[in-house]
């Protein structure tokens, strides 16, 4: 057998509800709880026995023990839970005790049954019946319709410039329309439809592009948008009413737009023009809210105005609106969850008949109120449709000007409907006791009500204590007093949090600025009518660091110039007659030498084309460009001063031809200096590669010299420029402290109070006399005795004035006794320093071994095969040759002999021992010294 439980909200919850219990009352908790109520039962029945030997006690306790465990306990049936509100969704719950779904089905089967009956005859439409959509959904609907708005930040700005430019232009330039006729308007898009848009006039889109299109152009786009937004705004409404079953309604929810506004406003647009109207409506009085602040202003403070006095109604009717049916059902679950207390307490045989009886008494208690919301609703709806047909048809629909009123009704009849909802549970109950009883009962909760708020109102109006738009939190007040004051002056601060600290100065932070602080100590200190200050003049004078930065100038440059002189004078030492090989050295000694002689042609071929382009010898355009290769700063007086120093002498038309250089000169000046620096770089790697070389040529001293001489020069240079930027910034310094000056002051009121509490030896009254000083006399004895402080050595002390012991104390500062017994460690920064050193050191020389072995070229010339090749056919060969030599007859003229003797003893014809010893892997010919073929 299955019987229903009908609900008009919650079927889920519901079912949940009766599978917990059903549980409950099959599990061994249950049981043991039985167990005891029978026990107890037992006991209470066996002493009214004794008590009265009555037997009567004993059949009743039988009848008990027999019938509510057999009938309400063990005998279950299936429920279906039916959700009103939901009629495609089925809940089934099953093994209900008879307890709990006898009374559920009863009277919910009346509950339902009754007011579907009388829905049948005060409503037509479902989406009128309370038992359908709930209390007044029609309105309801209404009011979320109107509160329909852009959503869309783009569109909004977008529709306030079309409103601002287009029509508004339209109105009070054009004279199109009036604003009347726009307030008035059933519909805003069809009323804009039938005006002619501007074609001059229009707004700028917030793109990229920022693309300029004319009232005429873009008034489509915005209706297409409205369009589109009217869409997402009824999906919100559906999932506002349904939740997550929103798609299943939304076809219902438009129907119910539809038709409330057919009933209320007199008009039969769909859901989506109704959204359209409205959302066109509300953008319109934001726009026009945006126009005037103060109107906006003077509309909010009459509505406040307004709501403070119909608070009262308009909180109650809302909470009662959403909580009473919520209750309603709440209760009816609520107490069909408690049958296993019921029974609980029904196999008592003293409570069984109270507790069955109440227990049936609470659900046809709760079975009435259905009833009476159908006809609240539908008595509230009826009036209202009357008052909002009234309001409308005047006007031929919803517009602009009659929207406030009609949605002030709906607000009005919605809080009247929440709070005679209140009164449903007071009436229920004294539906049988008359309509006396139950007009009685809602007076008195009316009357608590309203005697609660007109006394507070009377209290106010007769003791003059009256408040508005007060707020007050976490407010302490202790031993106040005041008398006699009047301030009416505003004070406006905002934020900005101050703490006060314990010396009595204070520290404000600014919120609006990041926590940015402010720090006051005028309160730490006494205020007397004297002022006392001890100023210092901190006139920062430069000249000692400029005479400083001048001497380093003068080094640099004559580091500089020695420099500059060593490379004309290594420029000197080139000959023609370099490339002769007279080191003793290994055979790549041509490799290296023809290296220097490339850079050294590239070289001099940038100096000649320098000197050829701008018409300088050879020693100008020498100095220029080693002067720019070491990073002077060619083109200014320096540069001109050092260069004639080291040898070139510049005059006047030289220094204006090379101010006024035309394109192709600045060009070409660029290429050649570009050729030399290029050409100076390769002669100081091949100059690196030789460090190691104890014998070296002409050219390859040349080359290790050069590289030792740019280096130095490089550095120089920029030691140079270092010292002119420092030279010069000081210069100007120096040239505006000439005027300006820094002053700092400094209070000495809380040393010289100090000083005074301590030389009168704390005689409080004698302080407060000098430090209150009025009086001439007194004033005096300030002076002199702030004279005395100024000479003491706390003030010089405080003030930063030199004292005798000041440089003792200064160097007793500065001693930092170490422990001897401890071993010295380096500190982190000093072993970090060391270990980049170090670093920069190996990559050092693995870039100039990676230089020496590109320089010597052995590790690609040297093929063991090859070299076992052409050594067995040299050794074939000169085997051929011997067989072939015939032997001469050595002269044996006497008189010869002297001149060989002499020959041989000027030729040295020792071998020839090379003194170089190959340190790197790839060395493969052996370097063994010649035969002696004398």
């Amino acid at each position: 057998m299955t019987l229903e439980y009908y609900t008009y909200t919650q079927g889920a919850a519901i079912q949940k509800a009766l599978n917990a219990i059903a549980t409950f009352f099959v599990s061994q908790s249950f049981a043991s709880m039985m167990s005891i109520s029978l026990m107890i039962g037992a006991a209470m029945t066996y002493a009214y026995f004794v008590a009265t030997r009555n037997p009567k006690h004993i059949y009743i306790w039988a009848i008990v023990f027999a019938l509510v465990p057999s009938m309400l306990i063990k005998q279950t049936v299936t429920m279906q839970v039916i959700d009103k509100t939901e009629p495609t969704a089925g809940y089934s719950v099953a093994n209900v005790p008879y307890l709990i779904a006898l009374p559920t089905w009863f009277f919910s089967t009346m509950m339902v049954g009754t007011a579907d009956a009388i829905e049948s005859i005060f409503t037509t439409t479902d989406d009128e019946r309370y038992g359908r959509t709930g209390m007044m959904f029609g309105s309801e609907l209404y009011q979320l319709s109107r509160q329909s708005d852009l959503k869309d930040v783009a569109l909004r700005r977008l529709w306030n410039d079309f409103f601002q430019n287009c029509i508004i232009g339209d109105i009070q330039i054009n004279k199109k329309y009036t604003w009347n006729a726009l307030m008035n308007a059933p519909d805003t898009f069809a009323f804009l439809d039938t005006k002619n848009m501007s074609p001059l006039r229009g707004v700028i889109l917030n793109d990229l592009n920022q693309t300029f299109k004319t009232c005429e152009e873009v008034y489509p786009d915005i209706k297409a948008q409205f369009t589109t937004s009217t869409a997402i705004e009824l999906d919100l409404i559906a999932t506002y009413l349904h939740g997550d079953k929103a798609p299943t309604y939304k076809a219902h929810v438009k129907n119910a737009m539809s038709n409330s506004y057919q009933k209320f406003i007199g008009i039969s647009n769909n859901a989506v023009d109704v959204l359209k109207h409205n959302m066109a409506m509300n953008a319109m009085r934001y726009s026009i809210n945006t126009l005037d602040p103060s109107a906006s202003a003077m509309n909010y403070a009459y509505t406040s105005n307004k709501m403070q006095q119909t608070s009262m109604w308009a909180t109650l009717g809302m909470q009662a609106r959403e909580f009473i049916p919520m209750l309603h059902t709440m209760l009816f679950t609520l107490f069909s969850c408690l049958g296993f207390m019921v029974a609980a307490a029904a196999l008592i045989p003293a409570l069984t008949k109270m507790v069955l009886t109440n227990y049936i008494k609470t659900f046809a208690y709760l079975a009435t109120w259905p009833a009476l919301f159908a006809i609240l609703n539908a008595i509230m709806t009826w009036t209202l449709e009357s008052h909002s047909s009234a309001t409308a048809n005047p006007m031929r629909g919803l517009s602009l000007s009659n929207s406030n009123a009609i949605d002030e009704l709906h607000m009005r009849y919605g809080y009247m409907a929440g709070f005679l909802m209140m009164t449903i549970p007071v009436l229920a109950g004294k539906i049988l006791q008359g309509g006396v009883a139950a007009a009685q009962a809602m007076n008195y909760q009316l009357a608590g009500m309203i005697n609660s708020t007109n006394a507070r109102v009377s209290a106010a109006s007769s003791t003059g204590n009256m408040d508005f738009g007060n707020l007050q939190m976490q407010n302490h007040s202790l031993n106040n007093t005041s008398a006699n004051k009047f301030d009416d002056n505003m004070l406006l601060r905002t934020g900005m949090n101050t703490a006060q600290q314990r010396d009595g100065s204070s520290i404000t932070s600014l919120q609006n600025e990041d926590g940015r602080r402010l720090y006051n100590a005028q309160e730490a200190e006494s205020k007397p009518l004297w002022q006392a200050q001890a100023s210092n003049m901190l006139q920062n004078s430069v000249n000692d660091q400029y005479s400083d930065a001048k001497t380093a100038q003068t080094q640099n440059m004559n580091s500089f110039n020695d420099s500059f002189s060593k490379g004309f004078q290594q420029s000197d030492r080139w000959n023609d007659n370099w490339s002769k090989n007279r080191s003793y050295g290994d055979g790549q000694t041509m490799s290296t030498e023809g290296q220097i002689s490339q850079s050294h042609s590239k070289m001099d071929s940038a100096i000649q084309s320098v000197s050829e382009t701008m018409g300088w010898t050879h020693d100008q355009a020498q100095a220029y460009v080693a002067a720019k290769n070491a990073g002077v700063e060619v083109g200014t007086p320096k540069f001109f001063g050092t260069s004639a120093k080291a040898g070139a002498s510049w005059s006047e038309e030289d220094r204006e031809s090379f101010s006024h250089m035309n394109a192709e000169q600045k060009q070409a000046l660029a290429q050649a200096t570009s050729q030399y620096s290029e050409g100076a770089t390769e002669m100081q790697r091949a100059g690196r590669t030789l460090d190691a070389k104890e014998n070296r040529s002409e050219a390859e001293q040349y080359a290790h010299d050069f590289a030792i001489n740019a280096q130095r020069t490089q550095q120089t240079a920029a030691a140079v420029n270092e010292s002119n930027a420092q030279v010069d910034s000081l210069s100007h310094m120096q040239s505006r402290l000439k005027n300006d000056t820094v002053n700092f002051s400094a209070s000495a009121i809380t040393g010289f109070q100090q000083y005074l509490e301590k030389s009168t030896r704390g005689d409080t009254e004698e302080v407060a006399r000098l430090m209150n000083a009025s009086q001439p006399e007194d004033m005096q004895d300030v002076r002199e005795r702030f004279d005395k402080y100024t000479h003491s050595a706390g003030f010089q002390e405080q003030y930063g004035v030199n004292t005798s012991k000041a440089s003792l104390n200064e160097l007793k500062s500065l001693y930092q006794p170490k422990d001897l017994g401890q071993t010295p460690t380096l500190q982190p920064e000093q072993a970090a320093l060391m270990n980049t050193g170090a670093e920069q050191s190996l990559a050092k020389t693995q870039e100039v071994a990676a230089d020496m072995f590109k320089v010597n070229e052995s590790g690609e010339l040297f093929v063991d095969s090859t070299y076992h090749n052409v050594k067995g056919n040299a050794l074939l060969y000169a085997g051929h040759l011997q067989n072939e030599v015939q032997t001469v007859p050595t002269p044996t003229v006497e008189g010869n002999h002297g001149v060989q003797k002499k020959v041989e003893a000027e030729v040295d014809t020792t071998p020839i021992k090379s003194t170089e010893v190959a340190n790197y892997p790839a060395a493969g010919y052996p370097l063994m010294p010649p035969k002696d073929n004398g």
